[in-house]
């Protein structure tokens, strides 16, 4: 049986072990890729004492430099061992050549108030002259808060959320599977609509309607899990909540997916709609360099958008699960179950375990690799 760890991947290396417990002597070869092109093989021949205290046998080691590849303003990294029965976990990862990881975090920690705040919802908020807080809106929310359980999706745009509400709904609780009460203009049209009167009274009616079985879920962008936050709103919410962090692994079909999805007009498609294949295949568009800026552009908002949600969670100890789409795409009854058992552990909340179907689709077509393809293209001719 082959066995391994990818421990480290980002900008500066890459590091882990492989062990082959019928051959534990065997050393294996490393192939490294870069935009899908192989450019470096490394063997395994780094002694690992660590390994063997649970297996025996120190392992076979491996540490190698990733910054040496980053040399195109989008790097896909993608590590695979010279076997077909193996394959080392997380092992893909892209890597943004304006800004590394390192430079956005470290930005958005000195800037904090830029990064955090205000928001879209804050400005709108001040624009129609709206209170935040109230008497009777806080008495609600704090009976509301000791008797339900949160669980919140936290997300960047096309990471698969809407997979994630699905299998919630699934499992018994409310909210509805692509519904979002926290956006800002959802926020202020019901307001309007139901004559509330505050932030505060808004939120109190939202988690009483949706609620299910005292449990109340929903997606929540960072523009409103900041601000109300940082206005007291959720200051007693958080003790009773789980959150589920959706990411995806490829950028850039993330971000080909929302120029599309922005294009379109189609955010998500049903299982049974005939539509399901409307796409905008049009050369002169993909092929455009100007296209190319802008899925470029969209793969930065993405990485800064996913280091301002978990610099967030951090600064507000908060832990979360990380759930990942192509995970879902995979095998999604696994990564379902996962989730079950993460809300039962978080939030001692037990559900049925049911063979998931989900009723949405959110995923990678052909088409969409090829767009890729174009893009890498263009971005190497650079």
């Amino acid at each position: 049986m082959i066995t391994g760890n990818l421990e480290d991947f980002n900008e500066e290396f890459a590091r882990g072990w492989l062990l082959d417990t019928n051959q534990p002597e065997k050393e294996f070869t490393l192939n490294v890729f870069l935009n899908d092109i192989k450019v470096k093989s490394v063997i395994t021949k780094k002694i690992r004492d660590d390994v063997a205290v649970h297996y025996g046998h120190t392992g076979h080691g491996f540490k190698f430099a990733i910054k040496d590849f980053i040399n195109q303003p989008i790097a896909n990294i993608r590590i695979e061992v010279d076997c077909d029965v193996f394959s080392l976990p997380n092992n893909e990862k892209m890597f943004y050549h304006g800004r590394n990881t390192k430079e956005i975090q470290s930005e958005i920690q000195s800037n904090r108030d830029i990064f955090l705040f205000p928001s879209e919802l804050y400005n709108k908020i001040q624009f129609e002259n709206m209170q935040y807080i109230t008497e009777s809106g806080q008495n609600e929310l704090l009976n509301l808060f000791s008797k339900t359980k949160f669980i919140f999706i936290i997300f960047t745009n096309r990471s698969g959320s809407n997979l994630v509400t699905d299998m919630l709904e699934a499992m018994g609780f409310g909210s509805g599977t692509t519904n979002e009460p926290f956006l800002a203009d959802t926020i202020l049209k019901v307001m309007k609509e139901n004559s509330l009167g505050s932030i505060d009274q808004y939120v109190s009616a939202t988690i009483t309607y949706w609620s299910r079985n005292d449990v109340f879920f929903a997606k929540m962008g960072w523009d409103a899990l900041f601000l109300l936050t940082k206005l007291g709103i959720f200051k007693n919410i958080y003790k009773n909540s789980a959150f589920i962090f959706v990411k995806r692994k490829d950028k850039i079909l993330q971000a080909i997916s929302y120029l599309k999805a922005i294009r379109s007009g189609e955010f998500f498609t049903l299982q049974n709609n005939e539509n399901n294949n409307f796409m905008l295949e049009k050369p002169q568009f993909w092929e455009n360099k100007n296209t190319a800026s802008a899925i470029t552009k969209i793969i930065h908002d993405l990485h800064v958008s996913e280091n301002r949600l978990e610099y967030f969670m951090t600064l507000k100890n908060l832990p979360y699960k990380e759930v990942f789409y192509e995970d879902m795409l995979e095998n999604i009854n696994r990564e379902y179950n996962k989730i079950r058992l993460y809300l039962f552990n978080k939030l001692n909340i037990e559900t049925e375990l049911v063979e998931f179907q989900p009723r949405l689709v959110k995923q990678a077509t052909g088409d969409e690799f090829n767009i890729k393809s174009i893009f890498l293209k263009i971005m190497e001719d650079e």
